[in-house]
């Protein structure tokens, strides 16, 4: 899977943060955040992350991470 953010560790206003991207129709994962309230996937572990830049019509480039 292929996500556009990724929110690591914090409290509910990580968990909001993450929240809001997801309404705004990002795919986001989380990690080391509170579990109640969240409505975003819980990555398991750092293990199979690779993080990739993509092309976008923007001028700067936009990080994605992946999950395997």
């Amino acid at each position: 899977m292929i996500y556009d953010f990724a929110v690591i560790g914090g409290d509910m206003r990580q968990v909001y943060l993450a929240n809001y991207l997801k309404n705004q129709r990002y795919q986001v994962i989380t990690y080391a955040t509170k579990k109640e309230g969240s409505e975003c996937k819980e990555g398991k572990s750092f293990e199979n992350v690779t993080i990739q830049r993509r092309k976008t019509s923007n001028i700067l480039d936009s990080p994605t991470i992946r999950t395997d």
